[in-house]
């Protein structure tokens, strides 16, 4: 089995996939391959492909949907460690206009909200970028293209 990001599918134009797959054909393995989202178990998107190489038939079950009725409030520690007051300062103006405004927006909610963010460079400058869904992304490469359901 082997498992990757789902642009694995497309890196270097399928050609990657498809020298993997030839690889494993050639020792006289049959290939299936499933993708997972991770928002089918936990307030995350993280894709994930796996390709499996077998001798004989193998089954796999269909993968299950992705869910969008969880929340990453109920995965938060409401007691947790929040960020002291200078940290939370530089993470705010670290942000573009409309980034600032979206976080100006959560923070009139009467009820807390839980939402990811993520570092991206936008006009070779690095900013904050805040999650309008209320789930984490996955963890990426720097330069790595944005998320996406290309697969």
């Amino acid at each position: 089995m082997i498992e990757n990001v789902p642009g694995f599918l497309s890196a270097n134009d399928g050609e990657d996939w498809r020298t993997v797959v030839e690889e494993l054909r050639r020792f006289g393995h049959s290939t299936t391959r499933l993708i997972v989202d991770a928002a089918a178990f936990a307030p995350k998107s993280r894709a994930r492909v796996f390709l499996f190489g077998h001798k004989g038939g193998l089954m796999l079950p269909e993968p299950p949907p992705a869910r969008d009725d969880l929340r990453l409030a109920e995965a938060a520690e409401w007691d947790g460690d929040w960020w002291p007051a200078p940290r939370l300062g530089a993470f705010l103006t670290a942000m573009s206009v409309i980034q600032s405004e979206r976080v100006t927006s959560y923070r009139r909610r009467e009820v807390p909200w839980f939402f990811g963010f993520y570092r991206r460079t936008r006009d070779g400058r690095s900013v904050w970028e805040v999650r309008a869904d209320e789930r984490t992304g996955a963890l990426r490469r720097r330069g790595a293209a944005r998320q996406s359901k290309r697969y």
